[in-house]
């Protein structure tokens, strides 16, 4: 069951690509899950709330996955190493 979470800057993203967003990441999963288990939270901070090394920043969005409960198919296998570290 994934869970994405999504910081934004306001005007990061358009109400387009809000829209069209979650329905891309649900599509990664199409093959696994069902559509309903894929969660997306997107959150937008004013600009002078978002900060990058400790300063403000425009253009830095945050992803946070959270991932329960399944084994990655094949074709991902590989991609996070030992202790969730990238091989």
């Amino acid at each position: 069951m994934p869970l994405w979470k999504v910081h934004y800057p306001v005007g990061a993203y358009s109400a387009q690509d809000k829209r069209n967003s979650p329905k891309c990441h649900r599509d990664v999963f199409k093959d696994s899950d069902p559509k309903f288990y894929v969660v997306m939270i997107l959150r937008k901070s004013p600009q002078s709330s978002f900060y990058v090394g400790g300063a403000s920043h425009r253009k830095f969005v945050r992803l946070k996955l959270e991932h329960m409960a399944r084994t990655c198919p094949p074709h991902h296998q590989g991609m996070v190493g030992e202790g969730g570290r990238p091989s």
